[in-house]
């Protein structure tokens, strides 16, 4: 650690883009500059757990966009602007009965007291939603019964309620959150609407300037779920950024640097330290290797010229040692380095305390 805090360069926000497309270069998102600056944007405006991500098939990933504002992934039809809105976490559907219990109906009149009582009843709440002077519906997503049935958004369309239907919990979480109300659980517990403003983006319900969004874009499911782990790598990175705001070289430079410190230990126990010293070789010749270089020769220079530039590291573009911080711009959070080596020191602590071995099964 102590090396790692030696080496260590300070930058602020402006340097933060090149440490994001560092990130990048091994994912799908290798050439989208435009996921990187939206990251670093999104970031600077509000905390990573507070960012929505939305992920739709169609376009590319660079239609990635940062949206001041919460969306719900629902097409229905909303007027946009201003709206008084409610978020209800009860049914407005007929109840239904208990799982021993049923309902016996033998003649026509029956019929029509059955239906003309689910009309009451649904009406009666929908009267009760009015008076409350709401113009549009969250509504919860339920899994025993329909949360709204068609007999209400007939009459909710019909004296002018707008209707999300079907909202996830996460999501009803989310729009609540930032939107600054309670969803309502009972109709008795009705309280008064919140003013939002609404608008249509990408066929989806937009509550303008209440948190921020992340929309990202792709040509299959398959792409769009490597974009998001991208976007979140990248997120991540940037958050160490701000919480620690040092960088350190990249290319194997700092594990290289440790491999040297460690093996000039000749104290107690300096054989078990030498095989920690070759441990750190392992991602230098690992990238060597896959860069398709001849490892030994190119490990060997960069262990002689480390003492003299410790952001010396394996360069890809030239394909030999360069200086990753101010040459070849491959660099990564001084905390992302720390955390690395404290769990691959912890890790190998908890197999050495384990004194058994489990048979395989063949």
């Amino acid at each position: 650690m102590k090396y790692i805090d030696e080496s260590k360069v300070k930058i602020d926000q402006n340097e933060f883009l090149a440490v994001v497309l560092t990130t990048l270069s091994s994912k799908i998102a290798a050439k989208s500059l435009k996921m990187a600056q939206v990251a670093v944007d999104a970031l600077e405006f509000a905390k990573k757990e507070d960012i929505q991500i939305i992920k739709k098939a169609g376009g590319s990933i660079d239609d990635i966009e940062l949206i001041n504002g919460v969306l719900i992934d629902k097409n229905v039809e909303v007027k946009s602007g201003a709206a008084k809105a409610l978020i209800l976490q009860f049914c407005i559907s007929a109840p239904r009965t208990n799982l021993d219990s049923k309902i016996i109906i033998n003649d026509y009149s029956l019929m029509e007291k059955f239906v003309r009582e689910e009309r009451e009843y649904v009406l009666n709440i929908i009267k009760r939603i009015k008076n409350t002077g709401a113009t549009l519906l969250i509504i919860q997503k339920n899994i025993v019964r329909e949360s709204c049935s068609d007999l209400a958004l007939y009459f909710l369309n019909k004296i002018g309620i707008s209707v999300i239907n079907n909202v996830d919990r996460k999501d009803v979480e989310y729009i609540s959150k930032f939107l600054g109300i309670a969803p309502v659980t009972d109709i008795d517990l009705l309280g008064v609407p919140i003013d939002v403003e609404i608008e249509k983006i990408h066929n989806m319900v937009c509550f303008k300037n209440v948190g921020y969004t992340i929309f990202v874009s792709g040509c299959d499911n398959l792409v769009l779920d490597e974009a998001e782990r991208s976007l979140n790598d990248a997120l991540c990175v940037v958050k160490c950024l701000k919480d620690e705001p040092y960088i350190v070289a990249g290319g194997g430079a700092i594990e290289t640097g440790i491999s040297n410190l460690l093996d000039q230990y000749t104290g107690p126990h300096s054989l078990l330290i030498k095989e920690i010293a070759s441990g750190f070789l392992g991602m230098p010749h690992l990238l060597a290797h896959n860069a398709g270089l001849y490892s030994t020769e190119i490990i060997s220079n960069l262990k002689k010229n480390i003492g003299i530039n410790r952001h010396l590291g394996i360069s890809l573009r030239t394909e030999f040692i360069a200086d990753m911080v101010n040459d070849d711009d491959v660099v990564q959070p001084a905390a992302v380095s720390k955390s690395m080596i404290t769990l691959a020191i912890e890790t190998v602590q908890m197999l050495a305390k384990i004194d058994d071995i489990l048979p395989a099964m063949h």
